[in-house]
């Protein structure tokens, strides 16, 4: 939790945000909101917090910056009150870094995996993304099959199969143990 003044400047901060950035609350309550950001991203911050302040944004997602130079991946959500008898904005930040960590292993695991993997949207089952090994067993490319499904590409050789898997994706989250089989780019079977 982040408190600021309507004119930008720290006036509070909670014992979290001080041990995550590694500032001390003096220290903190002599800054400004945009002096928290890093440098690279401190004119972004300027522009988002005076959105903030004539009510015309509600959050901000550049990262904040720890007293080491730490970059501190962040969701901050904003509203206005009063604190200690002044109008404030007072700010929520949710520290992203295990989502961030975890999206950067799995990243590193899609890309190198060794077995076919592709990325769908969940709703219309669309290809967002696909590996290298994708690629090399089934001969599509991403521009073959992004933008478009396992049906728009004749992919499914049983497509009901497939509508049924879907399905249960949809329901359950998750599906284990269901063998479907796919065309590769040159008609094979796999």
């Amino acid at each position: 939790v982040l408190i600021a003044s309507r004119q930008g400047r720290i006036v509070y901060t909670n014992p979290a945000t001080t041990r995550i950035l590694g500032f001390t609350p003096a220290e903190l309550l002599d800054m400004a909101v945009p002096d928290i950001h890093p440098e690279w991203c401190r004119e972004e911050a300027v522009a988002i917090l005076g959105e903030m302040l004539d009510g015309r944004r509600q959050s901000c997602p550049l990262p904040l910056r720890g007293k080491d130079g730490r970059i501190v991946p962040v969701e901050t959500r904003v509203w206005f009150g009063r604190w200690s008898g002044q109008d404030c904005i007072f700010g929520l930040c949710k520290n992203l870094s295990a989502e961030q960590e975890a999206l950067e292993k799995f990243e590193k695991v899609f890309r190198v995996n060794p077995a076919p993997m592709a990325l769908s949207d969940g709703e219309t089952r669309r290809f967002l993304e696909i590996n290298a090994a994708y690629s090399r067993v089934l001969g599509w490319e991403p521009d073959d099959v992004v933008g478009r499904t396992v049906f728009d590409l004749d992919m499914a050789v049983d497509p009901e199969a497939f509508r049924q898997a879907g399905g249960m994706m949809s329901r359950y989250g998750v599906i284990r143990d269901v063998p479907l089989q796919v065309r590769s780019k040159d008609g094979k079977v796999h």
